[in-house]
This record gives C-alpha cells, structure tokens and sequence, in this order.
C-alpha cells in the first residue's frame, strides 16, 4: 500500500483532525487543551478560518494511495523571513476560568523556551504530528518529519520541536539532537499528575552548520550564517596568526572605504573613512557577535599600522 505525502487543504479538516485527535486520544495536554472535550464542528470552523489566514502555518497529510485515506497529518510553521519568527501567544482564546489559567501555565514554559531558542530566528517548527493507530509502524511518522525537514534543508534553517520519550528515536534516525542545556519539565503542581514530566527538546540543524550543534550555534550568538564568518574569514581564521587574519579582514573592508572616498570626498582621508565605514557595518553585525568582535580587531589593527596602512591600495 504506497503512501504519498501532500499539502493538506481545507476541505481535508474534517478527515485529518479525526487522525489528529484519536492518535492524541490519551496524551495528557488534551486533557488541558480540550477540559470538556473538543466539539468538533466548532473546531473544523475555527481550524478553516485559521488555515485561510495563517502565514506561516503549512500542513501535510499522508494518505494511502490505495485507499484514499488519510493516514497522516503534520503541521509546520515555517519562519523564513528575517524578522518573521515565533511571537509568545497572548493566551488560549477558547478556554475560561481555572481552565484557560491551568492550560497556560502548561504552555508558557513551552512559548519561553521556542522565544528564547528562536524568536525572531529564521527557523521550521514542528507543531503536531499524527499517525492513525490503525496504521502504526509503516513509517508513516518518518515521511511527515521528513516533509518539514525537507522544507528547512531547502531554506538552511534549524528545526525544532518538543518530542516524546517514546518518539526521540525517529527524530534521533532524521538528524536530530537533544537539547540538553535547557530542559522542558512539566510540574506535577501545575499538571496533577503524581510527578514531574520531562518533555524531549530536538534540533535539526541544516548541512549549512557544517556538523555544529545547537548548543555551539547559540553560544556563537545565532549567527545567520551558523559560522559566524564568511568562508574566507574562516580559513583565514584557520591558516593565519590572529593578527594576520584581522588584517585580512581589515582588507575586507578597503572596499567600503572606497565607497566612502567616492561618495563622500569631503570626508578626511586615512582613519576616518575607515571609522566611518566601521560605523557602516556595525549595524550589519549586530546579531552576529563573532564578526563584530573581528571588526574590533581589524579595527585595532589598523589603528596600529598608522594612517599610511589604511590608504586604498597599501
């Protein structure tokens, strides 16, 4: 029995979320989620108007091509543009009372934790996947992670989501790798449950990364381009002296110099077009801490060599 794995379009709610909510029929957050049971017509509603809307949110549904049938669903945020990225959600608008407060007390370590891994951060979320019980072990799981995994090796993105102990291994088998400086832990006083839970948190980091983790990415400051530097600057970095490798960046920077004798010739020669096209790039790297510190050192090298070492052509 081929399986194929589309979009998921409006007209495939009804049919998908029945997948959806019989696999998630007796994880814990429904109870939180959904206190008094999901009315469904209520829910395929409220599901459309939002998928009509939605900027980010992209849906893939597994189907056996045999049959017809829905066998599968995943849903992704895909957060591609610069600035574009995750915004902690105000609450949960459907619930009221002790319900709503319980619900986000659960979910707020979650929105902490995709703000402070991610925020604004070009990246691919995986909300929710879902596997038909009746159709277990077929690798259903395995082709709708794929589908977003696919999508963020295209854009050279991280994924992220929060996972389960018994899933960790597919997501393992696909690249992924446990955060394990930063832990989910759902408390037994917000949940009831008679003792804390531990949710697994998982990162794919694209081929871009080059075999860095999630954790070096972000001690590096997140930068876009996962090293921090251009390949250049690397293998400067890599084959040179410090020194040398700060006036290779330096010499990286004689073209915005000559942007600014060009453009500004009322502007003094030698430090100060430097310092001013220093003030240029500033800007650019300001979420990228590795490169503006080595702006710092092409910059202190340069006031070293004295003013004859910044002239065009030296």
């Amino acid at each position: 029995m081929p399986l194929a794995v589309l979009p998921a379009l409006v007209g495939d709610i009804e049919e998908a979320f029945n997948v959806h909510f019989d696999a998630f029929r007796d994880e814990p957050i429904m109870r939180f989620l959904y206190p008094g049971g999901v009315d469904r017509e209520a829910h395929r509603k409220g599901t459309a108007t939002w998928w009509n809307h939605d900027r980010t949110g992209h849906h893939f549904k597994c189907v056996d091509t045999d049959t017809g049938r829905i066998v599968g669903l995943a849903s992704w945020d895909v957060f591609w543009k610069p600035g574009d990225g995750f915004e902690r959600p105000a609450g949960i608008p459907w619930l009221e009372g002790e319900d709503k407060a319980r619900c986000e007390a659960v979910l707020a370590p979650i929105w902490d934790l995709r703000v402070r891994f991610f925020g604004k951060r070009r990246h691919v979320y995986l909300a929710s996947v879902a596997v038909d019980p009746q159709h277990q072990r077929r690798g259903i799981g395995s082709l709708l992670v794929k589908s977003g995994v696919d999508m963020a090796e295209q854009l050279q993105v991280p994924v992220y989501t929060e996972a389960s102990e018994s899933g960790f291994g597919l997501y393992e088998r696909m690249g992924f790798e446990r955060v394990t400086h930063a832990r989910l832990i759902h408390r037994a006083e917000v949940t009831g449950d008679p003792a804390d839970v531990e949710v697994p948190l998982v990162v794919r980091m694209p081929s871009a990364a080059k075999g860095m983790s999630f954790k070096e990415w972000e001690e590096k400051g997140f930068p876009e381009n996962y090293q921090g530097l251009s390949d250049c600057h690397i293998a400067l970095f890599n084959y040179f002296p410090i020194t040398s490798w700060a006036a290779g960046f330096h010499r990286s920077t004689q073209l915005w110099i000559q942007h600014h004798h060009d453009h500004y010739p009322s502007r003094p020669r030698g430090l100060s077009p430097f310092f001013y096209a220093s003030m240029d790039l500033i800007p650019m790297f300001k979420h990228d801490r590795p490169r503006l510190v080595c702006l710092g050192i092409a910059y202190v090298h340069a006031l070293a060599g004295g003013k004859n070492a910044l002239e065009i052509g030296d």
